[in-house]
């Protein structure tokens, strides 16, 4: 504005950038949630989606030790090629058999078994179920202030020459981690010229900012749809977009509170890497009592998890301590940026007792009839 030139060279570091989109996948976390905001839209006798949609893909896993096996006894390149073309086209094994390298290969084989064995225990333990259906990006803001309160604009292309693909219609839109029942967010994905012109491979949020017949914005003073998802935002956070009908709840619920914990320090840290100035001794003491004390203590992440699962097994993912907890995650993953303390808040929650109403065989029969039973 000034009229001075920016200098020729303007160094900087790119930590990531957006690609073809990834296809998306389920896991414990959020297979409990679908559960639950699915199971609200049910009518009687209506089937899981969720739990359909975990029992089809142990069925697809189930003949994959075979059909490896089936390869040590014969020298099948096209029946190598199109199990590393649909499961791990990306794989360092799926590199040598496209070179050229023979599939019946000891060193080949023994790679194919680690893949399989790898994602059936993914599958078996993390629930790692792949979801046709959805995409991975990243989100970002749009700029244009066109997308309205509840909508996003999506169009990814996959790998290689596929055909760019513009999503319209309701979407689930999620990030990780996702514990609240309401960190998954139901809106309307659109279609936009002069958004499809801009954005590709990412999530595109709206502004929550209208844009004035005379060019000027004006704030709408809503949440934004970023911080609703476990309190994200759009400084290189990943989204998910699932699109596949039956996995989509038909209606939200209200979206859990994460309050930003702000650390005190004896100084501002930042300015004094900019400034090149010394940081004074309270301050030096202040950030090795942190790092040592983190290190020891506020890593607890693995301790509020299973204890968050145990109380979605027992009370529901729906009962208020079960809330405390998903909140109590989010804080976790972030006390190593503020230093704030948890263990006083995820001590006072004990171990949950099932309702009074509940028998125990009434409690195992409930915990056999979820996709995660």
């Amino acid at each position: 504005e000034d009229g001075s030139r920016l200098p020729e060279t303007v160094p900087f570091d790119v930590c990531d950038w957006s690609g073809p989109a990834s296809v998306g996948k389920l896991n414990v976390q959020l297979i409990k949630i679908l559960e639950y905001r699915l199971r609200l839209d049910l009518v009687e006798d209506e089937c899981n989606p969720i739990l359909n949609a975990v029992k089809g893909a142990v069925k697809q896993w189930e003949p994959l030790a075979q059909v490896i096996r089936d390869l040590a006894k014969s020298n099948d390149v096209d029946q190598s090629i199109r199990l590393c073309s649909n499961l791990w086209k990306n794989s360092a094994v799926a590199q040598l058999i496209y070179a050229g390298f023979n599939p019946k290969d000891v060193h080949i084989l023994n790679q194919l078994a680690a893949l399989c064995s790898s994602d059936l225990n993914k599958l078996n333990e993390k629930y790692n179920v792949t979801v046709r259906e959805s995409r991975r990006a990243f989100g970002i803001v749009d700029s244009t202030h066109i997308l309205k309160p509840g909508q996003i604009f999506f169009q990814y292309r996959g790998e290689g020459n596929s055909e760019i693909q513009v999503i319209e219609g309701p979407v689930a839109v999620y990030r990780n981690p996702c514990y609240h029942p309401g960190d998954l967010r139901v809106l309307e994905a659109i279609d936009h010229p002069e958004l499809r012109r801009r954005y590709n491979n990412v999530v595109v949020f709206p502004s929550m900012m209208r844009k004035m017949p005379n060019g000027d914005l004006e704030d709408l003073h809503q949440r934004p749809h970023s911080d609703e998802m476990a309190g994200g935002d759009l400084d290189g956070d990943h989204y998910m977009v699932i699109w596949a009908p039956r996995l989509v709840p038909k209606q939200n619920v209200e979206a859990a509170i994460y309050v930003e914990f702000k650390p005190r320090l004896a100084c501002d840290v930042t300015l004094c890497k900019k400034t090149a100035k010394p940081l004074p001794q309270e301050a030096m003491v202040q950030l090795i009592h942190f790092f040592v004390y983190y290190a020891a203590k506020l890593d607890n992440i693995g301790t509020i998890n299973a204890k968050h699962t145990k109380y979605c097994e027992t009370v529901g993912i729906n009962h208020p301590d079960s809330w405390k907890l998903a909140v109590l995650v989010s804080k976790a993953m972030d006390a190593a940026k503020t230093g704030e303390d948890l263990t006083n808040e995820e001590g006072a929650l004990t171990n949950p007792e099932p309702p009074a109403t509940h028998s125990r065989n009434q409690t195992q029969r409930m915990k056999l009839e979820t996709a995660l039973g």
